[in-house]
């Protein structure tokens, strides 16, 4: 997602908090399956916290295509949920799990007790999943993208 490595990975969250710190952003999360089935969600009001924690943050879904109504990032009561979690590494462990999420699920991610969602686990396995999407599918690519809000 963020490029390779920790140290890339904190810098770029960083640069992530600075750009959301100034306005009122929005994420698109774009997903797509090796058959050709993609998908798409919008949410309002991203913001990454300040580097103590990077913790992630959306108000509500905006726009869809092609994915459930269940598994929202802007939940927040669920284990699985990731709204307003830190984001979370092997070796920097921030998930409520008693597991390291991150060293289970192949990469820093904002992991909860774990995640519904993990588009930086490994490449072509379920690891890889966004649950809105399609559960337990080994994804062709993800993206995520932001914007100024309307």
């Amino acid at each position: 997602m963020f490029g390779n490595g920790v140290e890339i990975n904190f810098r770029s969250l960083g640069l992530l908090h600075a750009m959301t710190s100034r306005a009122n952003m929005t994420l698109r999360i774009e997903v797509s399956l090796p058959d050709g089935t993609t998908g798409f969600d919008e949410y309002s009001g991203f913001y990454i916290s300040p580097p103590d924690q990077y913790n992630f943050k959306v108000d509500r879904r905006i726009n869809s295509a092609g994915m459930s109504r269940s598994y929202l990032l802007s939940d927040s009561r669920g284990n699985g949920d990731i709204n307003h979690q830190p984001f979370s590494t092997y070796d920097k462990d921030g998930d409520r799990s008693v597991d390291n999420c991150a060293r289970n699920h192949g990469g820093g991610w904002w992991y909860n007790d774990c995640t519904y969602s993990n588009l930086n686990g490994q490449y072509n396995t379920d690891e890889f999943r966004y649950f809105s999407f399609q559960p337990f599918r080994a994804f062709k690519t993800s993206t995520m993208m932001l914007r100024l809000s309307n």
